[in-house]
């Protein structure tokens, strides 16, 4: 059985789902948002790849793509409109956090798109396009983890510590094979997310957050910011507690001072 196969095993009983791997690609966000038009209605898009030659993370950062890391993303249609997606990669957070979870990785999560190991190393990403569509909205997510993979020091890995994501076997060997685990269980926590938007998963967020109650700096457009993190609000906006004001920041990056 080759790795599509595989794939489309894992997927068999699911909702429709259409899949494409790649033994090497530039992107796959790039093989997505090109191929999403074809979707036949009510289907969704997986695309995977052993390595990517142009992977990227937040604000274009370039993502090292060796082989032995797991490289996907997500793509489908729906009727929710651009703006009540907001909040959508602390979601898929959640979910990568409890499939994981029960193959044997401990994962913690920092806002708003990074996966920590145990000990504060970066272990995987999210990145979220979202493009308005006739009807709605085209939703992309891109997950990229560390299993076994050589980590170059791409742009991405000069800001953050890296590590590598335990997990038993087969998945430390085939880690193509966690992708459709984390599609089908993001599909399903879709359905409330296109109900209900974020709220549902703020608490479970918070359970997971590295940095809840702790005294953090975000470095934002507009400046640093500090304050104690008490969570995020429905939109998926950072709240920070400095004297007894709460601040919303709604993008930035977190150092964490303790």
């Amino acid at each position: 059985m080759n790795e599509l196969q595989a794939i489309e095993l894992e997927l068999r009983g699911e909702e429709p789902w259409e899949v494409l791997h790649f033994h090497s690609v530039g992107s796959t966000m790039d093989e997505a948002r090109a191929r999403i038009a074809e979707l036949h209605r009510g289907s969704w898009l997986l695309v995977v790849a052993d390595t990517q030659s142009a992977g990227r993370g937040r604000q274009g950062r370039g993502w090292s793509s060796e082989s032995g890391g797991m490289y996907a993303t997500i793509a489908f249609a729906t009727t929710r409109p651009v703006g009540a997606c907001s909040g959508l990669s602390l979601m898929v957070g959640v979910v990568a956090c409890e499939v994981l979870a029960a193959l044997g990785a401990t994962l913690r999560l920092k806002w708003p798109n990074d996966l920590l190991d145990a000990d504060g190393r970066k272990v995987g990403g999210i990145l979220i396009e979202v493009a308005q569509h006739a009807e709605g909205a085209i939703v992309l997510v891109g997950i990229g983890l560390n299993v076994a993979n050589p980590i170059a020091l791409g742009e991405e890995n000069r800001l953050y510590a890296p590590g590598h994501l335990a997990v038993f076997a087969p998945y430390d060997t085939e880690p193509f094979r966690l992708a459709p685990l984390i599609a089908k269980q993001l599909r399903r926590c879709w359905h409330s997310f296109e109900r209900e938007g974020l709220a549902p998963f703020v608490e479970p967020w918070k359970r997971l957050c590295s940095h809840i109650d702790s005294t953090i700096e975000v470095q934002t457009d507009q400046g640093t910011r500090r304050g104690r993190c008490c969570g995020v609000d429905s939109d998926g906006a950072l709240l920070l507690e400095d004297n007894g004001r709460i601040t919303r920041v709604v993008s930035g990056h977190v150092s964490s001072l303790g």
